[in-house]
């Protein structure tokens, strides 16, 4: 459900607080380093696409702790980025129980939505592109796969990844990661709805 939340935000141990605002009508992040050039805000119109992930930070024989990564990216091509960081271990509880409520926050008042649309051109029968990929009643359009009909879409969905491939040649696939690519959350969801509900999808005018 729709709802404002607020967050205060340390990228790290020596960052000052940032205050993250999550609305239904729109985004805000103090994101400066000058406290008086104001937050970075994005009305809720202008939002375009995310990306989220976890990476590791590496020592000289070990990691040391992660990276709590989120983007999200307007239509102009601007980017607010939310990052978090543990090292050893330090409030690594607390970050990974923030991590996930902004993830949550961005899924109840923009990502659900987002994705209602596009399974609303999928209902549709419309063509459209998403994360790179074209597709249409008939199949997708991959930049790495080429074409392929909805009987030959499959999936194998990973932790912090996905990948699209073609059933009939193992050779054909695309990984996208969830952190690094633009809207792969979006794109996996909306695939696993018209592989769940293919023939609605693959006859048009049904």
């Amino acid at each position: 459900m729709a709802a404002e939340y607020t967050f205060l935000i340390r990228s790290n141990l020596f960052d000052r607080d940032r205050t993250l605002t999550i609305h239904p009508e729109y985004l805000s992040f103090d994101d400066s380093d000058l406290v008086s050039a104001g937050p970075t805000t994005f009305e809720k119109a202008n939002i375009e696409s995310f990306r989220f992930g976890v990476a590791w930070i590496k020592g000289l024989y070990f990691p040391i702790g992660r990276i709590y990564r989120i983007g999200v990216r307007g239509h102009d091509g601007k980017v607010i980025k939310i990052t978090l960081r543990s090292l050893y271990g330090i409030h690594k509880k607390k970050l990974i129980t923030r991590y996930q409520k902004i993830c949550k926050a961005l899924h109840d008042n923009y990502l659900n939505e987002l994705g209602l649309h596009y399974v609303k051109l999928v209902n549709d029968n419309l063509a459209f592109r998403l994360a790179e990929v074209t597709i249409t009643p008939e199949g997708i359009e991959d930049p790495k796969i080429g074409m392929l009909g909805w009987d030959s879409v499959g999936l194998r969905a990973y932790a912090t990844y996905f990948a699209l491939h073609d059933k009939s040649d193992s050779k054909k696939y695309h990984l996208f990661d969830y952190g690094s690519d633009w809207n792969a959350v979006l794109l996996y969801s909306v695939l696993t709805y018209i592989t769940t509900h293919q023939s609605s999808y693959s006859t048009p005018g049904k």
